[in-house]
């Protein structure tokens, strides 16, 4: 039971970590890339890898 929770717990905190990078730096690439190329899978797939 205990290792359902810790893993709960770090699949919780990833997210969270990944929502706060995602939040605090999609606005200024956006910017970067203009919101027609934003719109094209290869941008979007550099940004996250």
């Amino acid at each position: 039971m205990d290792k359902i929770w810790v893993l709960l717990l770090t699949v919780l905190i990833f997210l969270v970590f990944a929502f706060l990078v995602w939040k605090l730096t999609s606005g200024d690439i956006k910017k970067e890339y203009a919101t027609k190329m934003w719109n094209q899978w290869p941008s979007r797939l550099y940004y996250w890898q």
